[in-house]
């Protein structure tokens, strides 16, 4: 849990800035205090904090609910999946007052802070060039039956090997024909993350 102390400026808004680690829950604990220190009551001030994302746009707002609202201290609960903007977020805090309304949610009057919110971390999402990916496989003829030995008891000679099934191969670049390729041997472009298919006696890209 993370904790700021808010203390309320009726000149200009207060700074609220803060690094978070990317991709995980931030539970926030704010303490509003007056110019004399003294808390104030977060029912008079009814909070909301809003996330402004710097680069995909849009908004998050969340209310502050009061952990214990007579002595000014405040929570808020933000999900991990607010916070996946690498370039970060701008920050707003505003007071409220009822609507006339009851059934009608509150209504900013006020910027009480605003500041800066910046991820840092490395807990981004991956995803594999092949996910997800449903290629056939092709399995080569099974070879003859060796002849049983004279003695039961003694194994007969082993058979020739089969025809090889179709397998994976990996590189960087384009894939090159050796010669040993069966039907349905596939091949991934670890650079560009393309994905080749021998088929018809050369490599065919995307064919599958």
């Amino acid at each position: 849990m993370m904790n700021r102390t808010i203390v309320i400026n009726d000149v200009e808004p207060a700074i609220l800035s803060m690094r978070v680690p990317t991709g995980l829950e931030l539970i926030l604990g704010i303490k509003f205090l007056k110019q004399n220190k003294s808390p104030i009551d977060l029912a008079t001030l009814l909070p909301q904090l809003v996330l402004l994302p710097r680069s995909s746009g849009g908004i998050f707002a969340t209310d502050v609910t009061a952990v214990d609202g007579q002595l000014g201290f405040g929570k808020v609960q933000i999900p991990a999946t607010a916070l996946v903007d690498k370039i970060g977020y701008n920050l707003e805090l505003y007071k409220r007052v009822p609507a006339i309304e009851p059934e009608d949610p509150p209504y900013p009057t006020g910027l009480l802070a605003k500041g800066a919110l910046v991820l840092e971390g490395s807990s981004y999402q991956g995803y594999s060039p092949l996910a997800p990916i449903i290629v056939p496989v092709v399995t080569g003829p099974q070879g003859p039956q060796g002849e049983p030995g004279a003695d039961s008891t003694v194994p007969g000679p082993v058979g020739p090997k089969g025809q090889r099934g179709s397998i994976w191969t990996t590189g960087v670049g384009d894939p090159v024909a050796t010669g040993s390729e069966v039907e349905g041997d596939m091949y991934l472009d670890e650079g560009s993350g393309n994905v080749w298919r021998w088929s018809g006696g050369a490599w065919a890209l995307g064919v599958f």
